[in-house]
């Protein structure tokens, strides 16, 4: 809701010329939320295999698949990524 508001603020602010133009971008390279390492996606992955054992609400299925789709997610994009590029760098 805040980088709504600030968002806003820097739109009322300036000009609609200014805002165009490529050299006046707001570069937001340098900022990174919390890297989120690779063991966690792990346990996001295989923890919810175990909790359907002992889970009998299908409300509580869909809450518990959320966390394995974003166990899934992150390992495609974290693990399996330097897998594959170590894997690279040994056949080159």
């Amino acid at each position: 809701m805040w980088c709504s508001m600030l968002n806003l603020g820097y739109c009322v602010r300036s000009t609609i010329n200014y805002m165009i133009h490529d050299k006046n971008k707001i570069d937001l390279s340098g900022l990174k939320g919390p890297q989120i390492t690779s063991k966690v996606f792990i346990i996001l992955y295989f923890v919810p295999m175990v909790l359907f054992l002992f889970v009998k609400d299908s409300t509580s299925y869909m809450f518990i698949a959320l966390f394995g789709l974003i166990g899934i997610s992150g390992l495609i994009k974290k693990y399996y990524q330097n897998i594959f590029e170590k894997g690279k760098e040994i056949i080159h």
